[in-house]
């Protein structure tokens, strides 16, 4: 995301980026499941984290999903930049899983 806006995720199946000046909402990207976690990933993609288990990579611009993979067997509760390219999820399946920015598992 732009240094000037800011995501959130709810519990409706929205994301919503919000201009965080006048916190106007900027765009909306409908989902299947609702984002349990939301990640700004340096590639320039807003990656969210779900009840399902999927993670999903998201344009922010156009509201348009990039990539899905499923990641873990239940909700994915957090996700961490590592690098400039990889990241990690963890989930209610008790395991962390690193992923480059293609949606590939790493290790």
């Amino acid at each position: 995301l732009p240094k000037e806006q800011f995501a959130t995720g709810s519990i409706d199946k929205t994301i919503k980026i919000w201009d965080s000046g006048d916190s106007t909402l900027v765009n909306t990207i409908h989902m299947t499941q609702h984002a349990w976690c939301l990640l700004w990933h340096p590639a320039g993609m807003l990656v969210s984290g779900s009840t399902n288990g999927a993670v999903e990579c998201w344009d922010t611009a156009n509201g348009k999903k990039i990539r899905e993979v499923v990641a873990h067997d239940d909700c994915v509760t957090s996700m961490v930049n590592l690098s400039n390219t990889n990241f990690c999820t963890s989930g209610d399946d008790n395991l962390c899983k690193v992923w480059d920015e293609n949606g590939v598992l790493l290790q």
